[in-house]
């Protein structure tokens, strides 16, 4: 479940950036 948190956090602050 670590790993999901790991790649969930990455993912939204890369969306964030992104907009």
């Amino acid at each position: 479940m670590e790993i999901t948190t790991i790649v969930l956090i990455p993912k939204r602050a890369m969306e964030k950036k992104d907009i």
